[in-house]
């Protein structure tokens, strides 16, 4: 939780900073996105920066898309400094969570569970 909310402060902060409008929902969606594996905050950063783009803003563009390479970067700092170790998981249940990911979605799912069996 405390991982999703420093992405969702980080994107509602670089909102506020370079004008997009509708900061405070950007960061909410932001912390809901935050939960899904392989998501997290790209959904919310895409639509800045096309806002951006479209008004002509590439400088803060440019800004923007560096904080959500922050934001990216924040979330495999965070997480292990909060979790501390206490994540761990029986070697067992990756092995189980990634071939039924090959099961589920062939080997694209491989990619789709890993996240899931990772002990963060």
């Amino acid at each position: 939780m405390i991982a999703a909310a420093t992405q969702a402060a980080l994107i509602t902060l670089a909102f506020l900073l370079f004008g997009v409008p509708s900061a405070f929902l950007a960061g909410g969606a932001t912390f809901i996105f935050a939960w899904i594996p392989l998501v997290g905050s790209v959904p919310v950063l895409a639509s800045g920066l096309a806002y951006l783009i479209f008004k002509g803003a590439y400088v803060q563009a440019i800004l923007l898309s560096t904080v959500g390479i922050l934001t990216g970067i924040a979330d495999n700092i965070v997480r292990p400094i909060v979790l501390g170790g206490r994540g761990e998981m029986h070697p067992m249940v990756s092995i189980v969570s990634i071939f039924g990911g090959i099961q589920m979605f062939g080997v694209f799912g491989v990619f789709l569970s890993a996240p899931f069996s990772l002990p963060y």
